[in-house]
């Protein structure tokens, strides 16, 4: 009995009423200054130009770096407060019911494995996180024993706590994140300077010119395996239409021999 091939189904196009993701700091700043870096390079293509604009945030100072971040934080608190209240909607559970049906419905791409680099300084937590730590055991011992245990239940009473505090208590925490990415980024940049690190990047280009290799052939195995029926085909009809020439031949010899005697 032959394999029962599922239904494709098309996926689903964005939820009109998920609330829209605000932009990060980067892209903020792009988005103001990429008609005036246009204009000043109008022979740069887009690839280039994309990456001028890179180098000037690099480049800009650190106090107008952290106005666009601070624009972009209350932004995302504010997003993230609308998304739980979507999140509880008849709208999220239908499109999230299309996105299951649609995945299902897909075959299944392989997942590139990840390099880590196991010497690498560890990046630190965002303010949220740090908050979470921090009070995790005493929401957790403040649930009901049935909840203890559940880590959705548990994030969800943290998130909501996030939610609620002050400003100022959100900023305290934000500039102790602030502090530990300074340091990290210190740290890292000595790191790069380290053998370690060199043999690293070495081994993830190899790592993935390996991939690529393996998807390049795997492409030409696929194209050539839907190319087989297609010459099966021109052969067929190949010998189909020489079959059909014999046979005219045949005819019109025959025709002829008659017509001799």
């Amino acid at each position: 009995m032959g394999k029962v091939k599922k239904t494709r189904v098309t996926k689903p196009k964005k939820d009109p009423n998920r609330p829209k993701k605000p932009l990060s700091a980067y892209f903020r700043f792009m988005g103001e200054v990429r008609t005036t870096v246009k204009e000043e390079n109008a022979d740069l293509k887009h690839k280039e130009l994309t990456k001028l604009i890179g180098v000037k945030w690099g480049e800009l100072e650190a106090e107008k770096k952290a106005a666009y971040k601070s624009a972009c934080d209350g932004e995302t608190e504010t997003w993230r407060e609308e998304m739980e209240v979507y999140k509880k909607t008849d709208s999220f559970k239908e499109h999230e019911q299309a996105m299951r049906d649609f995945k299902n419905s897909t075959p299944k791409k392989k997942k590139r494995k990840i390099l880590k680099d196991p010497n690498a300084p560890k990046k630190p937590q965002t303010a949220y996180f740090l908050y979470s730590a921090s009070v995790r055991e005493e929401v957790k011992m403040s649930l009901s024993e049935a909840n203890r245990k559940k880590v959705s239940v548990i994030a969800k009473r943290i998130g909501a706590q996030w939610g609620e505090l002050e400003t100022s208590v959100k900023d305290e925490w934000k500039a102790k994140a602030a502090k530990l990415k300074a340091e990290y980024l210190e740290e890292f940049e000595t790191y790069k300077k380290t053998d370690q690190y060199t043999e690293f990047i070495e081994k993830k280009k190899q790592y993935h010119d390996r991939l690529k290799n393996e998807e390049r052939v795997a492409k030409a195995v696929a194209k050539a395996k839907a190319a087989k029926p297609v010459k099966k085909r021109r052969k067929k009809l190949a010998e189909s239409d020489s079959d059909s020439d014999s046979e005219d031949s045949s005819s019109l010899s025959s025709s002829t021999d008659d017509e001799s005697s």
